[in-house]
């Protein structure tokens, strides 16, 4: 709950009495499969308890990012992790493979962003109000970042605005590949680029980290045509047919 702006009000709408709750179980996942359903108050991971965790009475993000770290680490070194529950029940997730990456929804703001483990979407973000494969394509350029380690290649090289804009063209070509691969039109690419970038681009005032709109088009159209020619021959695999601009992490 301390991850809320006002932890009192959701707590009532939700009827939680705790401070730490299981927020949805996905049709399908380890924990929809295992029983779990939304609301339930957890007072355990593993044996240990979060609430001794220090955290911020609220907007506080960073204990939950350490609960999920830790789940992560229990679930790679004992193949499970066990969460208990207020009344005393234990639950055994089994894992899946999945995406590495976490998508989170933050605050009050209109960005999107990705830091290498997870990608953020402010809750404003003007993408929420595209069709659903545009929004994925902004989704897929953030998710790009983290695939291709961008954050730690600026962290050895520095991120000097060449080096940014490096990396931000990369993760524009790599998201008609990642939407391929997720069963959307790779186009959908360049419809979301011509739909955010007169609006969003800032024309001279751009931010000199970017490409142009326009470029930005071209260069996804590029790699959109190497797609289509995969997509009738052997299959789309950005891992095998994607040629990185940046070589070395």
């Amino acid at each position: 709950m301390a991850s809320y702006g006002r932890p009192d009000a959701v707590r009532e709408l939700l009827g939680i009495s705790g401070d730490i709750a299981v927020l949805t179980a996905a049709a399908g996942s380890p924990s929809a499969q295992a029983g779990l359903t939304a609301n339930q108050h957890v007072t355990a991971i593993a044996g240990v308890d979060p609430h001794t965790w220090l955290s911020e009475a609220r907007s506080d993000w960073q204990r939950t990012k350490r609960m999920h770290d830790w789940i992560d680490q229990r679930v790679k070194e004992d193949g499970s992790v066990t969460l208990t529950l207020a009344e005393g029940k234990d639950v055994t997730l089994e894992p899946v493979l999945a995406c590495a990456s976490r998508f989170e929804l933050s605050g009050e703001n209109k960005g999107a962003m990705a830091e290498g483990s997870r990608v953020i979407l402010g809750y404003h973000f003007p993408g929420f109000a595209y069709p659903e494969e545009e929004l994925a394509a902004a989704i897929a350029h953030e998710l790009a970042h983290n695939v291709l380690h961008h954050r730690d290649w600026l962290d050895a090289n520095g991120r000097s605005r060449s080096n940014v804009r490096l990396t931000e063209r990369e993760a524009d070509r790599l998201m008609p590949w990642l939407l391929a691969n997720a069963g959307y039109d790779p186009a959908a690419a360049t419809r979301f680029m011509k739909r955010w970038g007169p609006i969003h681009d800032g024309g001279i005032f751009r931010k000199r980290t970017h490409d142009g709109w326009d470029e930005r088009v071209e260069f996804i159209e590029a790699e959109r045509a190497l797609i289509e020619g995969l997509q009738q021959e052997e299959g789309v695999d950005w891992r095998r047919h994607f040629t990185r601009e940046i070589t070395t992490l």
